[in-house]
């Protein structure tokens, strides 16, 4: 079967998030090899708000109507958006309806897929910024 001309490249994106202890440094990365790659800091977030905001952060820079197969080693994150999983947490819940929320607003394609830490490409990044 031939792709048609019109068909939309999927781009591939790994996200991940570090988060700690109250005081700890948290922060969060994104990268789409060879294209672009994001690392942010932001103090006081869980890991699981860290991973969230990875996603979140990702999403913002894809452009409008984009197609993407996004890798996360978060099971939290890749549950939660697929419904597997369901969140009433109050930090978790405004985290996740902001990326339906976007994905919706910049008609995205988007697939959530979980991997494992060790392949997770924005694991590495992070890790190289922290020195680690």
């Amino acid at each position: 079967m031939q792709k048609s001309a019109t068909a939309k490249q999927r781009m591939i994106v790994f996200v991940d998030g570090t988060g700690g202890q109250e005081g700890a440094m948290s922060g969060y990365a994104w990268t789409i090899p060879s294209v672009a790659a994001m690392v942010q800091w932001k103090a006081g977030l869980t890991c699981n708000q860290a991973e969230f905001w990875a996603l979140i952060s990702a999403l913002r820079w894809l452009p409008k109507g984009s197609c993407a197969v996004i890798y996360t080693d978060s099971q939290i994150v890749a549950r939660n958006y697929s419904g597997e999983y369901r969140t009433s947490h109050p930090n978790m819940l405004p985290l996740l309806t902001k990326v339906r929320t976007l994905i919706k607003l910049r008609n995205l394609d988007i697939e959530i897929r979980w991997i494992s830490r060790w392949e997770n490409k924005a694991d590495e990044l992070l890790r190289r910024r922290i020195g680690l």
